[in-house]
């Protein structure tokens, strides 16, 4: 019960991280071309590498806690 318990925890304190990181990112497009560091399209590229990041950690998020579904086959002769 212990380790089901410590594990839901970790997930929820990674699930918060993600939506935290999710704000971020929603200002930093909010605010693209604002900024004067480079142009648009360098900070439109930027974003894109982050956005691909940010998906591939909450896709390995959501397996973490995937049940597995074990399909019978019904074998005919």
């Amino acid at each position: 019960m212990v380790c089901t318990s410590v594990a839901m925890f970790l997930y929820c304190i990674f699930t918060y991280g993600s939506v935290l990181e999710i704000r971020y990112f929603n200002e930093r497009l909010q605010n693209i071309g604002k900024d004067g560091e480079g142009t648009i399209l360098e900070e439109l590229m930027k974003l894109i590498n982050d956005h691909a990041k940010l998906s591939e950690a909450i896709r390995k998020l959501d397996s973490m806690c995937e049940v597995c579904h074990v399909k019978t086959h019904k074998i005919i002769d």
